[in-house]
């Protein structure tokens, strides 16, 4: 996120190099039985850029990749309208075991591969 230093330049903060990409990605919250579906824009090892279906949703998502099954916990960094930042605070892959809390998660990736 970039942040004003003074009225004729910004510092960016980000600290993993940003790759612009279009993917399809699933927002689920650990705490309620809610999901959504997004559009990731931007990715890096640290973050991403997303687009909500549902711009009312709450804070703080974990963030399915559903081309490679990675389930980044996260935290918003901002969010204006639809569109979100995330810092990814852990992940975990789920095309291999996942502790027990997590299965609802494996489960909403397994139900989005092709048939």
């Amino acid at each position: 996120m970039l942040q004003p230093a003074n009225d004729n330049a910004r510092v960016e903060r980000r600290t993993g190099e940003r790759h612009r990409v279009l993917l399809s990605g699933k927002v689920a919250w650990i705490h309620n039985l809610q999901s959504s579906d997004c559009a990731i824009r931007d990715l890096s090892e640290t973050g991403a850029r997303i687009r909500l279906a549902d711009p009312l949703a709450p804070n703080d998502p974990v963030l399915i990749v559903l081309r490679s099954g990675a389930a980044h916990c996260a935290r918003t960094a901002w969010r204006h309208g639809a569109h979100v930042g995330l810092e990814f605070l852990d992940t975990v892959d789920l095309t291999g075991p996942v502790p027990a809390h997590l299965d609802r998660l494996r489960r909403l990736w397994v139900d989005q591969l092709p048939r």
